[in-house]
């Protein structure tokens, strides 16, 4: 009967107790010389995320440094190396090990980094198979991190009900974001709401930063509230116009500005209902519409129109001789009303000063002519 309990007492014992991974290897230096006792082998703990390792009904596993949790096994003089690990998955590689972190037992994994006179080499992600030694020289490198629970901290990670919301660091996508409400985004003073575009009432562009659908709108706060102004296209019109409305649909009267300005081609003019740069122009589409008819203006700052100018009456401003600007290539054609010309004594005489004689002067690109 006593030879019998020595047998009952191993079958008492805690299954845990055989359920770790015997690890085994021999350091050396390329020179195949041994390292001597300056080496170690350390298994850093992965993938718990914050939580708190625990072998479940043996031990909880105490933190090295902090919040770091590994292990060192270390060489003797021969360069040899030996000690157990809790294991990290079954004996088949495929579900969990001796740790749970968290409620996971398949989040975790080791980082196996090889240390000489104080100095780390690369670390190679691996698993300790419950019940299966391995040689740290033969050891397989898992290929794929495992997914890491989720920890029991709030303040630590993004629920997907979003309960722990809002985050108050940058969040940045490196793919497209797609949301199947509405997105507000709140910056320094101002917030902006999509609708439709995000909403998915229209069918918004293929191409743009901002991208709109039909009955979609830019709503702006203006210095006197409630007072809001509506800037979209018309919901109401069947040619694409763009109107400006107030928030209660009444016409707003702001300025508009060039596409120069807008897409910092030039700087646009400070005053004006209509703001527009150098190179801005205004362009209508022609009677028979082939083809647009712009009108512009030059390095001279004259205006250009390609067709003759239909007018019912027309008042020329009168300058002085002097005031003239330099005939130029510019200018040839420009036709102004002096009135300080000499007398004409012939037509097309050079355009002189000085006197009281009003006359019509015509810039030849070379010189003013007086008529």
């Amino acid at each position: 009967m006593i030879k019998k309990l020595p047998l009952l007492a191993l079958l008492l014992l805690p299954i845990s107790a055989s359920a770790t991974t015997t690890v085994s290897g021999t350091l050396q230096t390329l020179g195949t010389g041994t390292v001597g006792q300056a080496a170690f082998v350390r298994f850093y703990l992965r993938g718990c995320g914050g939580n708190q390792p625990r072998v479940s009904g043996t031990a909880v596993i105490a933190p090295s440094q902090g919040g770091v949790f590994f292990f060192d096994m270390i060489a003797n003089s021969s360069g040899v190396i030996s000690g157990t690990l809790y294991s990290t998955r079954d004996s088949t590689g495929l579900l969990g090990g001796d740790i749970t972190c968290g409620t996971s037992t398949t989040s975790v994994w080791y980082g196996m980094q090889i240390f000489l006179g104080g100095k780390g080499g690369p670390e190679i992600p691996i698993h300790a198979k419950n019940g299966v030694s391995f040689d740290i020289s033969s050891v397989t490198p898992i290929s794929t991190t495992p997914v890491a629970t989720a920890p029991t901290g709030d303040g630590t990670y993004l629920r997907l009900d979003a309960g722990n919301s809002p985050v108050t660091g940058r969040v940045t996508f490196n793919g497209g974001l797609s949301s199947s409400g509405t997105a507000t985004f709140t910056g320094v003073s101002s917030s902006y709401t999509g609708t439709s575009f995000i909403d998915g009432v229209g069918t918004p562009p293929s191409l743009g930063t901002l991208r709109l659908a039909d009955a979609d709108d830019i709503v702006f706060h203006t210095s006197i509230a409630p007072n809001y102004q509506r800037r979209g296209q018309d919901q109401y019109a069947t040619d694409n116009s763009f109107v400006v409305k107030n928030y209660d649909g009444a016409f707003a009267a702001p300025f508009f500005t060039g596409l120069g300005n807008l897409f910092g081609l030039a700087h646009g003019a400070a005053t004006g209902v209509f703001r527009m740069s150098s190179v801005d122009f205004i362009a209508w589409i022609n009677n028979a519409g082939s083809g647009d008819l712009t009108l512009s203006k030059n390095s001279s700052d004259a205006l250009v129109w390609p067709n003759p100018i239909s007018m019912t009456s027309a008042q020329v401003t009168t300058t002085l001789v002097a005031s003239l600007p330099a005939a130029a290539a510019g200018n040839k054609g420009w036709i102004m009303t002096v009135s300080d010309s000499t007398s004409v004594a012939a037509e097309g005489q050079t355009c002189v000063g000085s006197s009281t004689n009003t006359a019509l002067a015509f810039s030849n690109g070379s010189v003013w002519k007086c008529f």
